[in-house]
C-alpha cells in the first residue's frame, strides 16, 4: 500500500500533568511537541508492508512534557506589553472565539474529560490584553473544577499562559477562590 492509504487514528489524551506541565513551558511549545510526536507516529507507516490498515497510537503515553521539556532554574520572564498582540493566531494553538477544544483523561483511574471554550472576552494583565477561556473539568459528567484561564500571543507568535479565575468546589457554582 503507498504511503498515506493506511487509515490511522491518533488518540491525543493528554494527561492533566502534562497539560500543568504544557502551562509551563507554554501551549505552544507543548503543542509543537505533541504535533512533532504526531507527525512521526503518522509518518511510521510509510513504506510499510501488510499488516491492520486502523491503528490506534496514545502519543502522550510516548514520554512525560518534564521529559521533553525539563525547566532547569528560575523562570522569571520579563513581560513587556507592547510586545504582545491582540489575537491569538499560533499555528499550532489558534484561540478563535467560539472555538472549543476538548481532552479526555484519567485522575488516578477516574476518567474526565477538560471541555476549553474560547470566548471573545478579554482582561488586561499586568499591561497585556488576555484572550478568556473558560475551562471545565468533569468527573461522570459532573463538573469538578471550573477556571476561566486568561492567554496572550506576543508578536513572535508564543502563546503565554497570564493567569486563571477559579470557580472549584464540590458546587462548582461560581463561588470565587
Amino acid at each position: 500500500m503507498a504511503c498515506g492509504v493506511h487509515k490511522r487514528v491518533i488518540d491525543f489524551q493528554v494527561p492533566r500533568k502534562e497539560r500543568a506541565m504544557a502551562s509551563r513551558i507554554g501551549k505552544s511549545g507543548f503543542t509543537s511537541v505533541v504535533t512533532a510526536a504526531a507527525v512521526v507516529v503518522i509518518a511510521s507507516g510509510c513504506g510499510s508492508s501488510g499488516g491492520s490498515s486502523l491503528t490506534t497510537t496514545n502519543v502522550a503515553a510516548a514520554q512525560p512534557a518534564s521529559q521533553l521539556a525539563p525547566i532547569h532554574g528560575k523562570y522569571s520572564p520579563a513581560i513587556d506589553p507592547s510586545n504582545f498582540v491582540s489575537t491569538i493566531d499560533n499555528k499550532y494553538w489558534p484561540l478563535e472565539p467560539g472555538t472549543t477544544y476538548h481532552y479526555k483523561g484519567v485522575r488516578g483511574t477516574t476518567p474526565q474529560t477538560d471541555n476549553e471554550t474560547v470566548t471573545n472576552q478579554t482582561r488586561n494583565i499586568i499591561g497585556v490584553a488576555s484572550t478568556a477561556v473558560r475551562d471545565v473539568v468533569s468527573e461522570h459528567g459532573k463538573p469538578v473544577e471550573r477556571t476561566v484561564d486568561y492567554y496572550a500571543q506576543d508578536k513572535q507568535g508564543n502563546v503565554w499562559y497570564m493567569g486563571e479565575d477559579s470557580f472549584e468546589g464540590p458546587a462548582t457554582r461560581g463561588s470565587r477562590e
